[in-house]
């Protein structure tokens, strides 16, 4: 607080006024007075002056000290600093009026029966502490308003430029499928040329060839035949991400046999221990997942230990109140840090001349899971085999009554594997 105060007397009485500026001659603190009569007086007064406080008889002639008070308050509604300190003097016994003042927005009371130099000089050093505080807490809370609608603003313009940003992403990544369909179709008719050319070369002048000219020929009809693997792929990708679903009740066992169907000739070389839980039946596209069961039982074949039999199992539980399937192998298992790599497009951890294929086989089932509104991921460690586990979102079903029961008599909790022919 100041060592000089300015402080208001508002009061009708010239002889009241006299008595409080007598009192105030032995305040603890110096103070310069003003005065004023009525409300007029002392809204200009306030007007031209810094009043420190403000000391304001209940009542006025003609008018009541109450409603100057309410006056001043309202003035002072948009004012960060606290506004001013108002000391209202009451008569005696006059309660009632102290409680109405101090709700009307007074900061303190006092009796005229109580006016000493002592309470004036607390009422008014209590009323300019408090109305500082005051004014620093409204001070802090138009600050954090200012800066709360500076943030909003922020996350208005980052939400703009975010869906901007995706918008773009998901026109291009529309663009690129479409490059990847139409590239991908159009080479598969020179690649066929080249391997059939390639083959009827060896056929015709086979004979005539040197050894390393035989060697080089192999070598372009086994890149050919990489090369339409690879543009295969890429379609299925292709196909996955863009191709409409066909949402009808399929059972998973169904999707299980095709698959297996498929795998027959690597089934018969590798003669894995087959087994499957009960898989249910879903509502979904039968041929998306009967991919995503051929490239993760066709992964746990190709991806097996040297020194041990193939164990594959189809699995399903119940996780947190949702169903998750999953393809359970013993082969070599992955490192965690890869566990997300993965599932990216030609994203290999190994070779060709280790383990054939073109990287692109976990980026179709992601698609087929994400397409189904699932997720997919891999619990591994490396030698100890893998873990592919997946959701399939809110697709999964109990009953249908347009279900289609493609499953064989043989859909218990053993898998066999495929028959020789």
């Amino acid at each position: 607080m100041r060592d000089r105060l300015t402080i208001l007397v508002v009061d009708d009485d010239k002889a009241d006024r006299l008595a409080i500026r007598q009192v105030l001659r032995d305040a603890p603190f110096d103070a310069a007075l003003l005065e004023a009569e009525g409300s007029e007086e002392a809204l200009r007064r306030l007007a031209e002056n810094a009043v420190d406080c403000v000391i304001l008889d209940h009542r006025l002639s003609g008018e009541l000290g109450l409603e100057l008070l309410r006056s001043l308050r309202q003035r002072e509604a948009d004012r960060l600093d606290g506004g001013v300190p108002i000391v209202v003097l009451t008569g005696r016994g006059d309660e009632l009026v102290a409680v109405e003042a101090m709700k009307s927005g007074a900061t303190d009371y006092v009796p005229k029966s109580e006016l000493t130099a002592a309470r004036l000089a607390s009422a008014i050093r209590t009323g300019i502490e408090i109305h500082h505080q005051r004014g620093a807490a409204l001070a802090a809370q138009a600050a954090l308003r200012r800066a709360h609608d500076a943030l909003e603003q922020r996350v208005r313009q980052r939400t703009q430029e975010l869906e901007f940003a995706n918008e773009e992403l998901r026109r291009r990544n529309l663009e690129l499928d479409e490059f990847t369909y139409i590239a991908s179709h159009d080479l598969q008719e020179p690649l066929r040329k080249l391997t059939s050319f390639s083959r009827l070369l060896a056929r015709d002048v086979g004979a005539a060839l040197s050894p390393q000219a035989l060697k080089d020929l192999d070598f372009i009809c086994e890149a050919a035949r990489r090369m339409q693997a690879l543009v295969q792929d890429l379609l299925e990708l292709s196909r996955t991400g863009k191709t409409a679903m066909k949402r009808q009740t399929v059972s998973l066992h169904a999707c299980a046999d095709q698959a297996l169907e498929a795998l027959k000739a690597r089934v018969e070389e590798t003669n894995p221990d087959l087994s499957r839980d009960d898989l249910p039946e879903v509502v979904g596209d039968m041929t998306m997942l009967t991919q995503l069961y051929q490239n993760l039982i066709g992964n746990a074949l190709k991806f097996r230990s040297a020194d041990r039999r193939p164990s594959v199992r189809l699995t399903v539980e119940q996780r947190d109140g949702q169903r998750v399937l999953g393809v359970l192998d013993n082969g070599i298992g992955i490192k965690d840090q890869y566990s997300s790599q993965i599932f990216a497009a030609f994203k290999r951890l190994h070779g060709r001349d280790e383990y054939e294929g073109t990287g692109i086989g976990l980026a179709i089932c992601r698609k087929a899971v994400e397409r189904h509104g699932g997720t997919i991921w891999v619990e591994s460690q490396p030698g100890k085999g893998s873990h592919f586990r997946f959701t399939l979102g809110n697709m999964e079903t109990a009953e249908c009554p347009d279900a289609i029961d493609n499953r064989p008599s043989f859909c218990s909790r053993t898998m066999t594997p495929a028959t020789r022919s």
